[in-house]
């Protein structure tokens, strides 16, 4: 998004909200906050946050609802609804695919053949919950961070990986 695109954001604000004008350094903060962001994106999610609120909005809750619209995470139960099908109907001897790659990623970090071979699937589907929100939170924060921050936290995991790995080199 543009900086003009960012005023329009604002005047629609302004307008909702009259007593709430912008000035021009709040302008630059919510561009530097928002720019990452597709201007018809933002401009959908201003309206559903608008349709949902009384009160002034955050740029905090136009990014949580940017993020739901371009990228809908499945709830936990309806993962766990979708590989317990894959369990009854592929089983240990083939290879799911799944609507969500979250869903994927849970799988594969919880082991696909120990869960379809698992005699407890109440335990297996507690513990695929589990897992599946804790790796939905992590999307989700990674959603709604700024790509500039992204950016960040990807170059230090970066420099952190390549730490432990000649550490690990050295020490073995």
């Amino acid at each position: 998004m543009n900086k003009v695109e960012t005023a329009k954001i604002a005047a629609i604000l302004s307008a909702t909200f009259p007593d709430r004008a912008f000035t021009r350094e709040q302008i630059e903060v919510w561009h530097i906050m928002l720019e990452d962001m597709p201007y018809p994106l933002a401009e959908e999610a201003l309206k559903a946050v608008l349709s949902k609120n009384r009160f002034f909005l955050t740029i905090a809750e136009i990014r949580e609802e940017a993020a739901a619209i371009a990228r809908p995470i499945p709830l936990a139960a309806e993962a766990w609804e979708e590989v317990k099908k894959a369990i009854e109907k592929i089983g240990s001897w083939g290879t799911p695919v799944f609507s969500d790659p979250l869903i994927k990623k849970t799988v594969d970090s919880f082991g696909w053949l120990d869960m379809c071979r698992s005699e407890n699937i109440d335990v297996v589907r507690g513990q695929f919950i589990k897992l599946y929100e804790s790796v939905a939170r992590r999307e989700k924060e990674f959603i709604l961070f700024p790509a500039s921050v992204n950016r960040l936290i990807a170059a230090n995991r970066s420099a952190l990986q390549d730490k432990q790995l000649r550490l690990n080199g050295n020490g073995g």
